[in-house]
């Protein structure tokens, strides 16, 4: 399993804000403890490594076993606070990655203004799919 020091020199690390089960992944960084730190203003968010005395800071306990991955599941209220500042609609999901690492903060930041709406699995089950055959003749 990659530590929080491995991962700083790694690829762009992905977060997604479900709304199916209120939940934040944080994909790329390992399982632990973390805080976010959000600037209203300039729209970003700082997510970095905490240890378990400062859980009082802490989003909530992560959940899961999958490696390089961090779930923190009954994110709800948080989910509420970030999609209403940013006026997003609370049923689509949301997916970002991070713009850097700052050492000086130990964490990593997010561009909130840089996130993409992503398709929840009740909403994919919406669409029909159109096979090249159906498209042949069609004029547009």
């Amino acid at each position: 399993m990659r530590t929080f020091a491995e991962v700083r020199q790694s690829a762009p690390l992905s977060m997604t804000f479900s709304v199916d089960d209120r939940s934040v992944v944080l994909d790329g960084i390992p399982a632990g403890y973390v805080q976010m730190a959000v600037h209203p203003e300039r729209k970003m968010m700082i997510v970095k490594p905490c240890g378990k005395k400062d859980l009082g800071a802490a989003l909530a306990v992560p959940s899961g076993s999958v490696p390089g991955r961090t779930v923190i599941k009954g994110s709800g209220a948080f989910l509420h606070k970030i999609f209403g500042m940013m006026r997003w609609d609370q049923r689509q999901n949301r997916m970002m990655k991070t713009t850097d690492y700052l050492p000086d903060a130990e964490g990593w930041l997010f561009d909130l203004t840089d996130a993409e709406m992503i398709l929840s699995e009740a909403q994919l089950k919406s669409y029909t799919l159109i096979t090249p055959a159906e498209c042949r003749g069609r004029k547009g």
